[in-house]
């Protein structure tokens, strides 16, 4: 057994800064035994030169050029070549640590094996997979085919973790899918499905690198669109050997994740049409898939955000959590634009905040952190942020409530307008560009727009809709405004008359916006509609629009109000305007009824009815 030779296959394109390392760490193994087959895929740099010279000092090593085909065909001429026994497959961007094909050599004393499957770390220290991949608990001593494989292919659907029996493959006739980039994706999954024998260790022996500028994985293009011809040869795969009820809810899920992946992934100018082949495919999908396995997986959230949204919304959301921070290193002295963000115990959700403000298209704004005596990790992502962006200010105040840090902002602001957006929520990435467009033509006192409710337990988006109401009638007042959406959020304010009209939030109290509404509208001579769609809304576990409402939230419901009629009250207009305020108190409190515990709910509507004296 100790004479078996192991053929590694590894393809090279351009990687001349990496291979020194991943030859060295093939070389350096204990265990000799083996060929080492370099399939020089077209290189342009000194790739070839260096596979050269590292055949000449060890005759194990067999160098062959080809005209670029990329790595699918790399490693079937690998493949085609090689005489071992078994096929190791290492990409010449990563490396081997010390010890894996003499280690393999003992698991193979236990008998015959087709697949020999290790773990891995990618990047900084994160695992290939754990027990918890696999669909029942496994230990290394175990023989195991498919039925343990439930998901774990597509949380490590790569080739380099695993040692293939020349022979399986021989006889089962498995190539790599060439001219497709998920070709490793492919290719695991077809090996898997026909394999008796398979071993497992969970010991990391492969070093997976993210150091490469040039990898496919992060140069999507065209190439991109080879994805369903992956996706439909691992379902004919599963399909020719009976398995595609095995597979089925795990091949869904895996399909939205990589596409999910991959969007995330490509070039700008590919992504929109990208995104509807996508949404076509997961359609299609969904209608083949029983009706209760499908509710299933809806509950998880599959599929939801790309099959219940626009591509808008998609970037907005999905590919925003994805990407990466455009920071912005200059200062800006006049400002457009003065985002106040009050921060309090965020540390979850803030970087998706920041991230929607960081890469706004306009970039000429400034970003007011009132960090509110936070007692979590959201100052220091705070710090971290303001040091590569110059546009972020932090103010910090002992815990006083978000009208409090609201107010402290706005102090700070220089810009011309005011907008106020909640920690936990996030803007698209065109708003300000858009906004600043409208806004130059009129110049308003107050802009709404309009906003999303954004399903954080299942990733998607539901448009709240009230600009669609706005636009149902004629011409329209202040008034129509002025209940349309009370929050602070879903406005851009003109900061010279916020100051002149000494508007302010309420301190210490839930609702705090309701007021400042009231005094906006009423005081505002000019207001315009902008009609997109820029805000989107978390709604989370603890949000107050969610949970069971304490007895402070329900006095503080009905304290907005009673403050708000007070102050419309003294104002001329209030006969004009007393209905709709009775309508918008009433729609407020059945939206709000279920939060209210059942044996309170009739002193909620006894108050209510006081409210209602009051009001006429």
């Amino acid at each position: 057994m100790f004479g078996t030779t192991i053929s590694i296959v590894i393809p090279v394109y351009n990687a001349a800064k990496f291979l020194h390392r991943c030859l060295n760490s093939v070389l350096s193994q204990d265990y000799k035994n083996i060929e080492i087959i370099c399939v020089n895929d077209g290189s342009t740099d000194n790739s070839l030169q260096i596979l050269e010279e590292f055949s000449d000092k060890d005759k194990r090593i067999k160098v062959i050029s080809q005209p670029n085909a990329g790595a699918a065909a790399a490693r079937n001429r690998g493949i085609k070549e090689a005489k071992g026994e078994y096929i190791s497959f290492v990409d010449a961007d990563d490396y081997l640590s010390q010890g894996l094909y003499s280690h393999f050599i003992k698991v193979l004393k236990s008998g015959n094996i087709d697949i020999f499957m290790f773990n891995g770390i990618v990047g900084e220290g994160g695992k290939f997979f754990t027990e918890r991949n696999f669909y029942y608990p496994i230990n290394e001593d175990m023989f195991i085919d498919y039925k343990a494989f439930y998901g774990i292919f597509y949380g490590n659907s790569g080739v380099c973790n695993k040692i293939f029996k020349r022979k399986f493959l021989q006889d089962n006739k498995l190539k790599f899918l060439e001219g497709n980039s998920y070709e490793d994706i492919d290719f695991w999954f077809r090996s898997l499905i026909l394999a008796q024998k398979v071993k497992v260790s969970f010991e990391c022996w492969y070093n997976y690198c993210f150091d490469n500028e040039n990898s496919v994985t992060r140069t999507f293009g065209k190439n991109a669109f080879s994805l369903f011809d992956t996706f439909n040869s691992m379902m004919l795969a599963a399909k020719k050997v009976g398995l595609m009820g095995f597979f089925n809810d795990a091949l869904l899920q895996f399909q939205y994740e990589k596409s999910t992946e991959v969007l995330s992934l490509m070039k700008d100018e590919y992504k929109e049409r990208m995104y509807g082949k996508v949404k076509e495919f997961l359609q299609r999908r969904v209608r083949e898939m029983k009706s209760n396995s499908y509710t299933r997986l809806m509950n998880y959230g599959i599929c939801h955000n790309i099959l219940l949204n626009n591509f808008a919304d998609f970037k907005n959301t999905t590919l925003l959590f994805r990407g990466d921070f455009n920071y912005w290193h200059k200062e800006v002295k006049n400002p457009r634009f003065s985002i106040v963000v009050p921060v309090y115990n965020v540390e979850l959700y803030l970087d998706t905040c920041l991230k929607s403000l960081i890469n706004q298209t306009f970039r000429k704004f400034e970003i007011i952190c009132v960090n509110d005596g936070s007692t979590d990790k959201s100052l220091q992502i705070l710090e971290h942020h303001a040091q590569k962006d110059k546009r972020i200010r932090i103010i910090n105040q002992e815990n006083k409530g978000l009208g409090a840090a609201r107010n402290e902002g706005v102090k700070y602001a220089k810009g011309d307008y005011l907008l106020f957006v909640d920690s936990d929520d996030w803007m698209r990435t065109d708003a300000l560009e858009i906004l600043d467009y409208q806004l130059k033509q009129k110049s308003p006192d107050v802009c709404l727009f309009g906003f999303s409710n954004f399903e954080d337990t299942h990733k998607f988006n539901i448009p709240v809709g009230f600009l669609q109401n706005l636009e149902q009638g004629g011409n329209k007042t202040k008034f129509d405004y002025m209940f349309a959406n009370v929050m602070a959020c879903g406005k851009v304010y003109k900061r010279e008359f916020w100051q002149k009209n000494q508007i302010t939030f309420a301190e210490g109290v839930f609702f705090e916006d309701n007021v400042t509404n009231m005094m906006v509208f009423t005081y505002a001579n000019d207001c315009e509609v902008c009609w997109h769609d820029f805000y989107y809304y978390r709604l989370r576990g603890n949000s107050i629009t969610k949970v069971t409402f304490s007895d402070k939230k329900t006095d503080d419901l009905f304290s907005a109000f009673e403050k708000s009629l007070e102050f419309l009250k003294k104002q001329s207009f209030f006969d004009l305007i007393k209905e709709r305020f009775a309508e918008f108190c009433r729609n407020s409190l059945r939206s709000y009824e279920s939060k209210i515990e059942k044996d309170k709910l009739n002193l909620y509507m006894q108050r209510y009815e006081r409210l209602l004296a009051k009001i006429w």
